[in-house]
């Protein structure tokens, strides 16, 4: 049984994206495969793009707390 794609890691959807990829360069799949693969890889990307964002906003949010942290302290 395979995964789906919210089950697949971080890494997991990177390589899973890299092989959409390459069997779509490869052009050996016909053209009912092809739109899988890309609309299949389409999902993956933003799903990594959300991944990404929220990663992003805990950074912000630990930044913003050392920053509070540290408004009373001078260097």
């Amino acid at each position: 049984m395979s995964k789906s794609p919210n089950e697949f890691s971080y890494e997991e959807t990177i390589q899973k994206i890299e092989k959409n990829l390459y069997l779509l360069e490869q052009g050996k799949c016909s053209l009912q495969e092809a739109i899988k693969l890309y609309q299949e890889t389409h999902i993956l990307i933003r799903q990594c793009e959300t991944y990404l964002q929220n990663i992003e906003q805990q950074i912000h949010i630990v930044d913003d707390e050392q920053d509070m942290d540290g408004a009373g302290e001078t260097l």
